[in-house]
């Protein structure tokens, strides 16, 4: 007979355990696990206590934060005090605890292959096997030393991009990082993504032949190094290895709920203000599948409470209604009773919203369909939003490295003339605007705040970059004017360059905005038109 399997895991460990239970179920095991088993709603402490009583085996992952979990440590207890069979996942080297000592055990630190093989033979075992206790020691998987030998290739890489603060703040310490499990996935992505361009922007800052030739080599280097680090990171291997946050986001897959039949439902939405563009597409949706809106929560089956940095709490107590929390952006600030319930995770974009209102009436499935990995802190955003970002982004990067050789050789130059030093000046102060703006649009992009995230705020920064940057082009032909035109010696093109970038980015930005319409429209903070009015 096949064992139910319960898993008990610290999530910080959420990667390792979601692709082992892939695994599992792939041969045929029934596995609860919270994220996809629990019913939202509902507090998830007496789902778990569930989930622990109708288990067969309990494998429990053993890890430095499993062992500090409170909750786990709760878990297990509760195992013990239910004489279920145990099997431990050791997947990091520590000293257990008494109780644990007796159990079973699978070394996860080598061949994962060969472990999940040994794995699946202990559970065809009807009754638990004498272990000795398992060895500790500071081991890793072949794969993660291989990880760390090509990431000191890249930190060493990054090291002449000093000006670049992006590529060489993520890329020089990534081999500790990797080791330690806690780099940021995206924010090295998106580094690693820069160190090409970075490395070829300091050909400008070195004019002499020799110095040039050599970074422009290093340059073309890096777009294979690069990518190869790319690679490894995005691996199974490393993917299980690290935690949440150094682990690329979940892919967001079409659900299959063609055998479900939606049961009418009487919902209420608790959404802020900002967030009333997301809120009206969900409801719209809910709407054309039977389901009734209604205008207090007292009234509704379901209440979708909407967490964004704009709202943090719901209407409705969660002891008492079935609340489910819809998380929209990367907001830290969640109410605690909320984070007792599991959430449904939007903030990649709105999908799947056929499922969500098919298995509005069928919440046990829900999480089946709709359930993401734990993600820790790690940013999450749309994708038209990511590359509204990342070009913003390699804009300010390229634009100093472009604008720098001209400012290193001007200040070699020093002339007392008052009208160098004004147009010196001036220039200066519209490059820190550029960058500044820049910095702006980024921050408020990505925490959807402020004007700037919005669609005329956007078109509005790329208008004034180019209505900047000409001005900067003015300029640089008055300080020639002033020095000579030895300068162009220093910078060749780059006054070319920085246009050319721009008008390129220009260029692409109808067709974000027109494809990703949906998605930016949902991201981007409703904007209140109406003025307030006067009192008497």
């Amino acid at each position: 007979m096949t064992p139910n399997i319960f898993i008990s895991y610290s999530r910080r460990e959420a990667p390792f355990v979601t692709d082992l239970v892939g695994r599992l179920e792939g041969t045929g095991y029934p596995v609860w696990l919270d994220y996809r088993s629990m019913v939202p709603g509902r507090p998830w402490a007496e789902q778990i206590e569930e989930g622990i009583r109708g288990a067969d085996v309990i494998l429990l992952v053993v890890s430095d934060a499993a062992l500090q979990s409170q909750y786990v440590e709760k878990e297990w207890r509760s195992v013990l005090e239910y004489g279920k069979r145990v099997i431990l996942i050791l997947f990091e080297a520590n000293d257990l605890p008494t109780e644990l000592e007796k159990f079973e055990w699978v070394d996860f630190r080598g061949s994962y292959k060969t472990a999940l093989a040994e794995l699946v033979r202990q559970l065809e075992q009807p009754e638990q096997e004498e272990f000795p206790i398992p060895e500790t020691g500071f081991k890793v998987p072949r794969f993660v030393w291989g990880a760390f030998a090509l990431s000191l290739v890249v930190a060493l890489f990054s090291l002449p991009t000093f000006w670049c603060v992006v590529t060489i703040w993520y890329l020089a310490p990534l081999p500790y990082r990797i080791l330690k499990r806690n780099f940021d996935y995206s924010r090295v992505q998106a580094a690693l993504l820069f160190l090409p361009l970075a490395q070829l922007g300091t050909v400008f800052l070195f004019p002499t032949s020799f110095w040039s030739g050599v970074f422009f080599g290093l340059g073309l280097l890096a777009f294979p190094l690069a990518g190869a680090m790319w690679l490894v990171l995005r691996s199974r291997g490393m993917q299980r290895w690290g935690k949440p946050s150094a682990s690329r986001p979940p892919k967001v897959r079409s659900a299959n709920v063609s055998d479900a039949v939606p049961q009418p439902t009487r919902f209420f939405m608790d959404y802020a203000p900002q967030d009333r563009v997301a809120g009206r597409r969900i409801a719209a949706r809910l709407e054309r599948h039977g389901h009734t809106p209604v205008e207090t929560p007292g009234e509704a089956d379901v209440v979708l409470t909407f967490i964004s940095r704009y709202k943090s709490a719901s209407v409705a107590d969660p002891q008492h209604k079935m609340v489910i929390p819809i998380l929209l952006d990367n907001t830290q600030e969640i109410d605690a009773d909320l984070r007792k319930v599991q959430w449904i995770d939007f903030r990649r974009g709105l999908r799947n919203l056929d499922a969500l209102a098919i298995l509005l009436c069928e919440p046990q499935r829900l999480l089946k369909a709709l359930g993401l990995p734990p993600s820790s802190d790690q940013t999450f955003m749309p994708r038209a939003v990511q590359i509204l970002v990342y070009i913003l982004a390699g804009l300010g990067i390229l634009s100093v490295a472009n604008w720098v050789p001209y400012l290193l050789y001007w200040v070699g130059q020093f002339v007392s003339a008052q009208g160098f030093l004004n147009t010196m000046f001036w220039f200066i102060a519209s490059l820190g605007l550029y960058v500044g703006l820049i910095v702006a649009g980024v921050r408020a992009l990505g925490g959807r705040r402020g004007w700037l995230a919005s669609f005329p705020g956007v078109i509005g920064v790329f208008v004034a970059l180019m209505v900047l940057l000409f001005y900067q082009i003015g300029q640089v032909a008055t300080l020639e004017d002033s020095i000579g035109t030895a300068s162009e010696q220093v910078g060749g093109l780059t006054a070319v360059m920085t246009p050319f970038m721009l008008m390129c980015a220009a260029s692409m930005l109808p067709l974000l905005l027109l494809f990703n319409f949906g998605d930016l429209r949902a991201w981007f903070p409703a904007l209140s038109l109406r003025l307030p009015k006067r009192r008497a």
